[in-house]
């Protein structure tokens, strides 16, 4: 709230629940299963231990946005092969 204010917690929930409705999507497999472990475990790690997601460059953004990042990658990836 300090940092973002409810517009940036409104942006953050809705990309975390447009990247875990698109991981959904993909087809079932290793790759599926790997990336939802990945960007669940980011999100609790980060949202918990650090709880500051928006403050600046540090390791934060190693722990939950390059997870949130590669999930967004893959989703994005899958959806243009499908096209």
């Amino acid at each position: 709230w300090l940092y973002a204010g409810a517009v940036g917690l409104a942006l953050l929930v809705a990309a975390l629940a447009l990247t875990a409705h698109g991981l959904w999507r993909l087809p079932p497999g290793w790759e599926r299963q790997t990336l939802m472990a990945l960007g669940v475990s980011g999100c609790l790690m980060g949202l918990t231990d650090l709880s500051q997601v928006v403050k600046g460059p540090g390791p934060m953004w190693y722990i939950f946005w390059l997870p949130l990042a590669l999930c967004v990658a893959a989703v994005l990836t899958a959806r243009e092969e499908r096209r």
